[in-house]
């Protein structure tokens, strides 16, 4: 069943004590490539700057605000692997 406007209770105590951060991946990819040197590679070459930059804004935002939830806007692809304690995450922009 699909809840109509009307149904919805936007006085809800919980639904209004959490919070939700949405954020634009375009931006956040954009500024975090352009303040990092370029110089971050892998060891073939590709440029890792923006996923660096990237993942450390997103990670900051979480650990300083601790949101209920976060939705990510844009064009941006992200693949993340986890082994242990250790994340590495790899990605690229799509025009």
């Amino acid at each position: 069943m699909v809840a109509k406007p009307s149904d919805l209770d936007l006085n809800d105590g919980p639904a209004r004590a959490s919070r939700l951060f949405l954020i634009d991946g375009n931006s956040l990819a954009y500024r975090a490539f352009f303040a990092l040197p370029t110089d971050m590679a892998t060891a073939s070459g590709q440029v890792t700057n923006a996923v660096f930059g990237f993942t450390s804004m997103l990670v900051n935002l979480l650990k300083d605000h601790k949101p209920d939830g976060i939705a990510v806007q844009g064009t941006l692809t992200v693949a993340v692997t986890w082994s242990g304690n250790d994340c590495y995450a790899s990605g690229s922009l799509l025009g």
